[in-house]
């Protein structure tokens, strides 16, 4: 038969027999924010970790949606980085942070902006999302399964720590 008869096959060099299911990963994180005020250009957290491919002997894909949840309906724009490997100047939860020079060739794509918006009537949960990112890779030595993601906020007051939920969808390579 060969595996085109299968196009959601999915083999894994470690493993027996193929998994099956679809090549595509949704992995979300819920960063601990400070539930006061965060000023404009302050990271909302510390740096996440997102564990987005299914193997690190082929740590790459296409990020096709990133979105942000925001518990209680907050719409405060932020700014998402996205890195293959972890940038020399981290993120501290609540306090100004800027994209050092150094650490751009880390990025693996240009960093975007998320919106959250109020969505449907008597919702009280907002979202943001950006679709069909691009190719992303992890560049970690050695490799991991991991991108990382900075998220720096125009202006917000979340109501609680757990306030927001990200969620990166990845299709491996």
């Amino acid at each position: 038969m060969g595996n085109n008869a299968y196009p959601n096959q999915i083999t894994n060099p470690n493993a027996a027999a193929p998994i099956w299911g679809n090549p595509n990963l949704v992995v979300s994180v819920t960063p601990v924010v400070a539930a006061s005020a965060n000023a404009s250009g302050n990271a909302l957290s510390t740096i996440m970790t997102f564990p987005v491919f299914k193997t690190t002997l082929r740590a790459s894909g296409l990020l096709t949606n990133f979105w942000v949840m925001s518990k209680t309906g907050l719409t405060g724009a932020m700014t998402i980085y996205v890195f293959g490997t972890k940038p020399a100047t981290l993120p501290v939860k609540n306090t100004a942070w800027l994209l050092n020079v150094a650490d751009m060739p880390l990025l693996v794509t240009p960093p975007f902006v998320l919106t959250p918006a109020v969505i449907g009537v008597g919702a009280v949960e907002s979202v943001g999302s950006n679709q069909n990112i691009g190719s992303i890779v992890n560049s970690d030595s050695p490799l991991t399964a991991n991108v990382y993601i900075v998220a720096v906020t125009a202006g917000v007051t979340p109501a609680s720590t757990s306030e927001y939920t990200f969620f990166a969808s990845v299709l491996s390579d």
